[in-house]
């Protein structure tokens, strides 16, 4: 996209436009408040970027989307995965899968395309996440440990959870149920590099930016 004051001309596409204004609408999104978010001057901020695969990630400014860069493979599997999706939105309003609001391509006359999806914001929160996981259900290489705790951006993994959460039987059963919903769609569509991403706010510490170290956070769970 251009740089905040750039006034270069260039073309912009979106994808399957129909379907993913029909997706915002059901998911409450305003078609207005959407392009306002991400055109408006200064609207995007660079995220580090979570992963390996080389994508580019930007914040909207009011934090509500999350921009990805996209290659043609994910492109292609993203179009491939749109009908059973939106299926899948309609009959489980309360799915824990990405929500996926547009998918565009932005071509500056000077410059290179650049393919992009838009996305919801997973931590769509004022408050301060102390510790944020990404969790795969696998031990091997799954620990963004000792550097992980000294770094506020660090995405934790599996082997660095350490603590348990205790759910009341019926939000443990709604939860497994909704898991199991989602995971058997991507399943379906021979998807297997996803996980889930899960954000901890520890009340005594408030909106401090340190959370307590490692040893002490027994001391702090409350």
């Amino acid at each position: 996209m251009p740089a905040s004051g750039d006034t270069g001309t260039f073309e912009w596409k979106d994808y399957s436009p129909r379907v993913f204004c029909a997706l915002r609408a059901a998911l409450g999104v305003d078609n207005a408040e959407y392009l306002l978010s991400l055109t408006k001057e200064g609207a995007l901020r660079r995220l580090p970027s979570p992963g390996k695969s080389g994508s580019v990630f930007f914040l909207s400014d009011d934090g509500r989307f999350v921009i990805k860069s996209v290659r043609k493979g994910e492109l292609r599997l993203l179009q491939r995965l749109l009908p059973a999706y939106c299926e899948h939105v309609a009959k489980f309003p309360r799915t824990l899968l990405n929500h996926f609001y547009g998918l565009h391509r932005v071509a500056p006359l000077a410059g290179r395309r650049v393919r992009f999806l838009v996305m919801g914001n997973v931590f769509p929160t004022d408050l301060r996440l102390h510790r944020k996981y990404d969790l795969k259900g696998s031990a091997l290489g799954r620990t963004s440990l000792p550097a992980g705790l000294s770094d506020p951006w660090a995405m934790l993994k599996d082997l660095d959870l350490d603590v348990t959460f205790l759910l009341a039987p019926e939000h443990h059963a709604a939860l497994a149920r909704q898991l199991a919903r989602d995971c058997a769609l991507l399943e379906a569509a021979h998807v297997m590099d996803y996980s889930l991403l899960l954000g901890v706010h520890y009340v005594r510490w408030g909106n401090r930016a340190w959370a307590p170290p490692r040893g002490d956070w027994a001391r702090a769970r409350e």
